[in-house]
């Protein structure tokens, strides 16, 4: 984050400092939630247009992570009368695509999704509040955006009086996750292309460097290449 960065970087670097709080971020609220009742729908992420009059911007099944094979767990699949039960509490590996590209060979299976105590699945997600609204309801207490997350989600699912009974519920506020503006280093780094920000910043005399979300952006895609810029800076 940018304040932590220009905080380590005072000390070592003060020239640098200052560099990290031209960034500009932005809240978003996060939702966790746990149905007691699987929710059957035919996909297990959504993704939420701007124009879209909704408090949610993304949302998915923690279920659908690919989860890591393990060749000494054997794993046995119970039958179910219900083939779509069935598929969830036992789903089928996946031949995955990782970094973009197709493993030959190698399985990645679905994570399957939490017990209760009782031994009853429970159908958690994920929610994402725009990032509009979470600055707008920064000082909202995380039960009531619990509240506003789920009934949101229910309704983009097209299930807005569905009985579910919500077994685990918690929000917190992501304060810096989304980056409206990276930060300005065009002193430092000429070759930066505007529309993108700065990769890295980079004092040659020192050896002294920093990249974060604060660069470019906060995703994967931006990540890569400030690795690659402050490896050869």
């Amino acid at each position: 984050p940018h304040e932590e960065a220009s905080r380590l970087l005072s000390d070592v670097q003060p020239n640098l400092a200052a560099l990290p709080h031209t960034a500009s971020v932005l809240p978003v609220w996060v939702v966790l939630v746990g149905f007691d009742h699987p929710v059957f729908t035919p996909f297990d992420v959504i993704t939420v247009d701007d124009e879209v009059d909704s408090p949610v911007r993304f949302a998915f099944r923690e279920a659908s992570r690919l989860s890591s094979a393990d060749p000494f767990q054997v794993s046995t699949t119970v039958p179910d009368e219900n083939p779509m039960i069935n598929n969830f509490l036992h789903p089928k590996e996946t031949n995955a695509r990782l970094w973009g590209k197709k493993t030959p060979g190698v399985t990645r299976p679905r994570a399957p999704p939490a017990m209760t105590v009782y031994g009853a699945p429970v159908d958690k997600w994920v929610i994402h509040m725009s990032s509009e609204w979470s600055l707008e309801h920064r000082d909202t207490l995380a039960k009531q955006v619990c509240e506003v997350g789920v009934s949101a989600l229910l309704k983009l699912l097209g299930m807005p009086d569905a009985q579910l009974r919500v077994v685990v519920s918690d929000a917190i506020l992501w304060n810096q996750a989304i980056v409206s503006e990276p930060a300005s280093t065009s002193s430092i780094r000429p070759d930066a292309d505007p529309a993108f920000g700065p990769y890295c910043i980079f004092d040659p005399v020192t050896g002294v460097g920093a990249a974060g979300d604060w660069c470019v952006d906060g995703s994967v895609e931006g990540a890569f290449p400030r690795r690659q810029a402050l490896e050869r800076p």
